[in-house]
C-alpha cells in the first residue's frame, strides 16, 4: 500500500496557511460522499449546499474539504492530481466534473422512448416494469420525465405489455398518469 505524501497536495496554497484552515467547531456531514460511480453533478450540488450553510467558510476551506468526501477511485483520481495545480474551488470542481462525466445519465429523448422493446414473451410484468423504471423513468438522480412526455410513456408502457390481464385492465380503464399506471401495474406483477 503506497503513503499519500501530504506536502504534495494539490493546492497551489499551503495547506498549513490560515486562510484554508477548518474551524475546530466545524462538524463536516459523514453521509456527503462520491466514489465515483454516480452523477458527479449531483455530488457538487450536495456538496456546496452543505458549505453553503456554514457561510463563513472560504473557498479555500471548501477545496480543503472536499476530498475528506471522496471514496474509491474518486479518492484515487484526487491523490494524483499534480502538486500546486489546483488554485480555486471552481477549478477543482471543473477537473473533477471532467474526470467524472462519463457518469452523467441524460433524459430520453422521445425517439428513444418510442423505440423501447417491448416486452418479451419470456419476461415477467415484475421484470418490465423495472426495465421501464430504469429505461424510461428514472434518471441517476432519480428525477422523472416532464409533464409532456408523462402520456408518451403510458401510451409506450401499455403498447408494450403482453395480452394478460395488466393489459386488460389497462384497456377496460387507460391509467390516466404514470403513478396510476404503475401503483396499477404492480398489482398484477408475478
Amino acid at each position: 500500500m503506497s503513503s499519500f505524501d501530504t506536502n504534495a497536495h494539490p493546492f497551489y496554497w499551503s495547506s498549513r496557511g490560515s486562510a484554508s484552515r477548518v474551524p475546530l467547531e466545524f462538524t463536516f456531514p459523514q453521509n456527503i460522499t462520491y466514489d465515483g460511480t454516480t452523477d458527479q453533478d449531483d455530488h457538487l450540488f450536495v456538496f456546496t449546499k452543505a458549505m453553503g450553510i456554514y457561510g463563513y467558510l472560504s473557498v479555500y476551506q471548501w477545496c480543503e474539504l472536499f476530498p475528506i468526501t471522496l471514496r474509491g477511485t474518486a479518492r484515487m483520481w484526487f491523490m494524483a492530481l499534480p502538486p500546486r495545480s489546483i488554485s480555486t474551488f471552481a477549478q477543482l470542481a471543473k477537473s473533477f466534473r471532467t474526470t467524472f462525466l462519463h457518469k452523467v445519465k441524460f433524459q430520453k429523448s422521445r425517439e428513444e422512448i418510442m423505440h423501447m422493446k417491448r416486452q418479451g414473451i419470456q419476461e415477467s410484468l415484475k421484470e418490465f416494469v423495472e426495465r421501464f423504471n430504469d429505461d424510461i423513468l428514472a434518471t441517476e438522480t432519480g428525477e422523472r420525465l416532464k409533464d409532456d412526455f408523462e402520456k408518451l410513456a403510458v401510451s409506450v408502457f401499455i403498447n408494450g405489455l403482453q395480452p394478460g390481464p395488466c393489459l386488460n385492465d389497462f384497456e377496460a380503464r387507460p391509467p390516466t398518469t404514470l403513478e396510476d399506471l404503475l401503483v396499477r401495474a404492480n398489482h398484477f406483477r408475478a
